[in-house]
């Protein structure tokens, strides 16, 4: 055979190809998307065994939820000094700087108290060379080693954000309970 015949051979067979594409009826289009809606119930009959597995897992976490109050309850101070908001206080606590450790003192009137439990927080405000500086400690924490209470404020809030706003002397201007 010679190049031309063969070109012409090739072009024939891609001619066919071209104008002989199979189309499906719309009929057909309508019946396959028939069948898919019914895929949807089975679907939801899967789920129902889902919910019956999740019921041993809440049972299961009743033994955990104790588990985590029993560790709690081992990490709990037992002598902590009665403060409240409005209280002058000082907080040692434990620093550590590159291979030693050393207590740092922190003075200053507590503004909040929050949290319970392990995650109890208070907030301590000082104003250090005409400069507000608030630090948040976990009481709880090993690293507070212990709490002062020096002076006690008569306050009537129980969150003292007031105190931001004040320069200069009565910034921690707090009258003391006698």
């Amino acid at each position: 055979m010679t190049d031309d015949t063969e070109k012409t051979e090739q072009t024939e067979q891609t001619e066919q190809a071209v104008e002989e594409p199979e189309v499906a009826p719309v009929e057909a289009v309508v019946k396959e998307k028939k069948p898919k809606a019914k895929a949807k119930p089975k679907a939801k009959a899967k789920a129902e065994p889902a919910k019956e597995e999740e019921a041993p897992a809440a049972a299961a976490a009743a033994p955990i939820a104790s588990l985590m109050d029993y560790v709690q309850s081992q990490n709990l101070k037992s002598e902590l000094p009665d403060f409240r908001p409005g209280d002058t206080i000082r907080v040692h606590q434990k620093v550590t700087e590159g291979g030693r450790e050393r207590v740092q003192i922190f003075e200053g009137v507590v503004i909040k108290r929050g949290g319970r439990g392990v995650a109890h927080t208070f907030t301590v405000r000082r104003v250090a060379h005409a400069v507000g500086v608030e630090r948040t400690f976990l009481i709880h924490s090993p690293r507070v080693e212990r709490i002062e209470v020096k002076r006690r404020g008569k306050v009537r809030r129980a969150r003292l954000f007031y105190l931001r706003e004040r320069v200069g002397a009565r910034a921690t201007r707090i009258k003391e309970v006698r």
